[in-house]
């Protein structure tokens, strides 16, 4: 590979790619921004605990969508086998009853 390159590998320079980007954002003027420039701190309480409860809202919604499906699945996956256990112990047992009976 470093026979293919027309200068040597240690004499390459990578330039980062936030190199030729602007150093700032760049800023119309003309557009509103929609922000105000002053906000009080009880307003910004309001808005954290609003957005805090909506956040916590959805992950509780996504979460128990979620844990509710894997639940379904192991439940179908367990329990056919279980209850095929326990049928057939319960059967065993019946037989076990019905033949200790048999000779009395």
């Amino acid at each position: 590979v470093a026979e293919t390159l027309a200068a040597p590998v240690e004499e390459l320079v990578v330039e980062s790619p936030t190199a030729s980007m602007p150093a700032g954002p760049v800023v119309d003027g003309s557009a509103p921004t929609g922000i105000p420039l002053e906000v009080s701190p009880s307003e910004i309480a309001a808005l954290r605990e609003a957005v805090t409860e909506r956040v916590a809202h959805d992950l509780k919604r996504e979460l128990s969508e979620k844990l509710l499906d894997r639940f379904e699945k192991i439940v179908w996956e367990v329990v056919p086998d279980l209850a095929e256990i326990l049928i057939t112990k319960e059967i065993e047992r019946i037989r076990r009853l019905a033949e200790e009976e048999k000779p009395s």
